[in-house]
């Protein structure tokens, strides 16, 4: 989820600083988000939101916010409306980030489907860290067939981000 912002909030340094907010969650410190109008849950009980594990600034996009979700959050968010991520998001920027004083409400908001994209249907894939050379650059080559039906992302084809 990326949402936008008239201006960054959060630039507490005056420079292009990146900022990485990990957000912890204590199943005995609850906290309830009056803006969540979903009653679905995921797998293990919660709803959408609790367990997003971090909000970061964007490179080259200063005003604005990414939010990190898992697969579990992923399958319901991706049906909600807009309005109401943006409202449940706001709110825990609200709680999380309560020494930012007054946090205005979001102007935009940018969301992939991934999961529901049928070319895509999941995220990111992660090698082993057996993997090796050889196997990587296999991985990066065409299928030998002239009608080619899967290729991978860069990121799994490429050494630097092995193990």
């Amino acid at each position: 989820i990326f949402l936008k912002f008239e201006k960054p909030f959060w630039n507490l340094h005056g420079t292009d600083y990146f900022d990485s907010f990990e957000l912890l969650w204590l199943d005995s410190h609850s906290i309830s988000i009056k803006s969540d109008r979903c009653q679905k849950k995921t797998r293990f009980g919660k709803p959408w939101w609790y367990g997003i594990q971090s909000v970061e600034t964007v490179l080259d996009q200063p005003n604005m916010l990414e939010f990190w979700l898992t697969l579990d959050q992923v399958e319901i968010v991706e049906a909600l409306e807009d309005n109401e991520v943006i409202d449940v998001c706001h709110e825990l920027l609200q709680h999380f980030l309560r020494e930012y004083g007054n946090i205005p409400k979001p102007v935009e908001i940018y969301r992939t489907k991934w999961l529901s994209n049928p070319f895509i249907r999941g995220t990111y894939s992660y090698p082993t860290c057996d993997i090796c050379e050889e196997d990587l650059l296999h991985l990066g080559r065409p299928l030998p067939s002239p009608e080619v039906i899967a290729r991978f992302a860069f990121k799994v084809t490429w050494k630097a981000f092995s193990c």
